[in-house]
This record gives C-alpha cells, structure tokens and sequence, in this order.
C-alpha cells in the first residue's frame, strides 16, 4: 500500500497516471475543487463516466433548494 499524503505524493498525480480513455471513475471525497478538475482536465475529458460521491453532510436540510447539476462530454474537433 502507498501513502498518498498530497505534499510529498500528490493523489492528482496517481489520478493522471491511472486514468485511461473510457474509463468509469468514482470518487469519493469530501470536496473535489475546480482547481483539481483543472489540473487533471486532460485525463477527465476522455472517460466514460464520472460519479461523485460526497462522503459528508455537504448541504443542510434547512432552507433546502434542489438543483441538478450536469457535466456534459463535449467532443471538439479542429
């Protein structure tokens, strides 16, 4: 087992290296930031499906508002 602490070992750089076109991925996290979208935009672009699995209460059940968020694929050609 490897220990991926994000300062010596990065989990974006693990992620870069194991994501392959067509692949389904799953993460389950707490947050997952615009910023580490970005960095590993490349790979993200090429998979399958993307499940996101928040593992806390992000949302509050007070005041509650339902939204749908969707993330398209889209394929550009030049």
């Amino acid at each position: 087992m490897e220990v991926i602490n994000n300062v010596s070992k990065k989990l974006g750089d693990d992620l870069s290296q194991e994501i392959k076109s067509g692949n389904y991925l799953s993460i389950a996290t707490v947050c997952f930031s615009i910023y580490t979208f970005e960095e590993l935009k490349k790979e993200l672009e090429g998979i399958e499906k993307f499940q996101f699995i928040f593992t806390s209460p992000s949302f509050t059940t007070s005041n509650i508002k339902k939204y749908h968020f969707y993330i398209f694929q889209t394929v550009c050609k030049i």
